[in-house]
């Protein structure tokens, strides 16, 4: 895992006592098996830190927290219910790709020479059956790329002057965006922007480096990658499943500009932090 910089860290809280960013909610609804799901995400950026506050993902467990550092190109992810956190940057998920390759690499290669042997007619039958019977041993395939398109249509939404925008695969629609200007938004130019941008780039770096996960529909349909092309932020968001009902409505109920705490971008002192891929050695020392 990526090396946390405490000393620089340490450094940073001495020397400025407080940061003048942006805060805002994001209210998102989930369907789920007829029910409606409701959560808030809080999200402070200032300048190229991002700090994310994730709704617990069921009743009794603590929310948890995804804080980016720009100027680490690191990502952190803190589990406040266990009291530690693990590190993500390129190092690691080279890493990890490593170990994947070396523990997957045999059986996928004895995979695709055997479907050679198959009569083309019968490969897309053979491969269904290896995918129900060896999850995540089937031949690899590219995926396609999801499309994304401005239309025409334009309303205000949530009081924000908005363009529609579709995001589509295979010429099945996977998301709908009403997207409005970044001027629109409370420090939407000057600090979120920036700081999407580059959130974009650093999860494009991480999926680079590791091409098979980069496949999965939960990578590549992910709004960061497509921020850029939006040229604003999305104040309403709509998922949808493959069969096309809705899945996910995201909002954005409010955005300021407020004096944010250094300590909001580091994890909490005395938080162990995991070593996710060291052979067993799960914690390291607590942080100071």
């Amino acid at each position: 895992m990526a090396k946390l910089l405490l000393a620089a860290a340490a450094c940073l809280l001495v020397i400025s006592p407080a940061y003048s960013g942006v805060v805002f909610e994001i209210e998102t609804i989930e369907q789920h098996q007829g029910r409606q799901q409701v959560a808030t995400t809080q999200v402070s950026v200032e300048g190229r830190l991002v700090s994310m506050q994730i709704p617990p993902a069921s009743p009794g467990e603590k929310e948890g927290q995804v804080i980016y550092r720009g100027d680490r190109r690191e990502m952190i992810i803190v589990d406040h219910s266990r009291q530690s956190y693990f590190v993500m940057d390129l190092q690691t998920m080279q890493n990890l790709a490593g170990q994947v390759n070396q523990a997957l690499g045999q059986s996928s290669s004895q995979i695709e020479e055997a479907m050679k042997n198959v009569p083309e007619s019968q490969r897309a039958l053979v491969a269904e059956m290896m995918k129900k019977k060896f999850p995540g041993q089937q031949p690899s395939q590219q995926r396609s790329q999801p499309i994304v398109r401005r239309l025409s249509q334009q309303a205000k939404v949530y009081g924000y002057p908005c363009v529609l925008f579709e995001v589509v695969r295979d010429g099945r629609r996977i998301r709908n965006l009403w997207v409005t200007d970044w001027d629109n938004i409370e420090g939407g130019r000057r600090e979120l922007a920036p700081a999407f941008d580059e959130l974009g780039s650093f999860f494009q770096e991480m999926l680079n480096s590791m091409p098979s996960m980069g496949q999965a529909d939960e990578f590549t349909d992910n709004a960061f990658a497509q921020i850029k092309e939006l040229g604003g932020f999305p104040v309403a968001t709509r998922e949808y499943t493959d069969s096309g009902d809705l899945e996910t409505e995201s909002a954005l109920r409010s955005a300021k500009r407020q004096q944010l705490d250094p300590a909001d971008f580091a994890p909490p002192a005395g938080y162990r932090r995991q070593q996710m891929f060291a052979g067993g050695q799960a914690l390291s020392q607590p942080r100071r």
